[in-house]
């Protein structure tokens, strides 16, 4: 049995402009599971920049299933984190201090979050915090 890859897209979820001409590609591969691809528009194609990994749809043991991985875009380096959000009750998630950007996507069921970073000469994972709604 072949092994399965992150780059087989079964469905696209959501695309996001996060700069001129870039965007963030969330879709569902081949195994039901969450990936996220970050795209260029070049002039006649789409350049994959990169694809930060997979996350597992369901997981009924945490709040929260997150990736954080960084990229050389050609003249530095690049990050993004990005996750699902399983419980209702989170209301914000910061991240290097910024608060992250959330998706719903009621067709689905499910929120996505993320954020991206810059001009960083270091593969190190920002902190990030969980903030959850009052009750």
């Amino acid at each position: 049995m072949e092994k399965s890859d992150e780059n087989i897209v079964s469905e696209v979820l959501d695309q996001v402009e996060v700069d001129k001409n870039e965007y963030l590609v969330f879709y569902l591969n081949e195994n039901s599971n969450i990936c996220c691809a970050t795209i260029k528009k070049e002039f006649w194609k789409y350049k994959i920049l990169t694809i930060s990994g997979e996350v597992i749809l369901v997981n009924d043991s945490k709040d929260y299933d997150y990736i954080y991985s960084s990229y050389d875009n050609g003249s530095n380096r690049e990050w993004i984190e990005w996750g699902i959000l399983h419980s209702k009750e989170i209301k914000t998630v910061l991240i290097a201090n910024k608060e992250a950007n959330i998706i719903d996507l009621e067709k689905y069921n499910l929120r996505l979050y993320y954020l991206m970073g810059k001009n960083t000469n270091e593969n190190v994972e920002p902190e990030h915090s969980i903030i959850y709604r009052t009750k």
